[in-house]
Formats: C-alpha cells, sequence, structure tokens
C-alpha cells in the first residue's frame, strides 16, 4: 500500500496555461493593482471591465495560488494582506 501523501502531483495542463497567462500579463503591464472585489454585483463588476477594456486596461479575478507562482520571488516583496482575501487584478 503507498502512501497517497507521497505522490507528487503534475500540475494540470489549464493551471500551467493560467500561470503562463498571468506572468505574461504581469511582465507587459506597467501597472498592477490588487483589489478586493466584494460588495461589486455582477453589473458593476460587468460595467466596470467594460470601461477599463476601452481604456486599454484589464481587470480579472484570480487564484490567489496561481496568482503567486505568476509572481514568483516578487510575491515575497509585497505586504502580506495584498494578497488575501478574494483577489481581482487591474493590469493596466
Amino acid at each position: 500500500m503507498s502512501n497517497a501523501s507521497a505522490v507528487t502531483r503534475e500540475p494540470k495542463p489549464a493551471k500551467i496555461a493560467e500561470v503562463t497567462r498571468l506572468r505574461e500579463k504581469i511582465e507587459a503591464s506597467p501597472l498592477v493593482i490588487f483589489t478586493d472585489y466584494r460588495g461589486l454585483q455582477v453589473s458593476q463588476m460587468t460595467t466596470l471591465r467594460h470601461q477599463l477594456f476601452k481604456m486599454g486596461a484589464e481587470y480579472t479575478v484570480v487564484k490567489k495560488t496561481l496568482f503567486r507562482r505568476a509572481l514568483g520571488d516578487l510575491a515575497s516583496q509585497l505586504p502580506e494582506p495584498s494578497l488575501q482575501g478574494p483577489l481581482a487584478v487591474l493590469f493596466a
């Protein structure tokens, strides 16, 4: 009988692709803003995204674990509260 916790799992291709996409957005964006989107209704979030898109920015909800991986060493330089709670990121 093998120990399940000792098994190393390969990351899923979709997660690898998302980390790569986020890393590319981080590198290409002169401005990256972390936000907590709680309290925004879906219609408000949609309106905000459309307005930001018109200005050449992207506002997206991200999974914190994948975003930390995309940040790499930069994650350790951020204040801890930056990556707590629900996370949406503005790339501008």
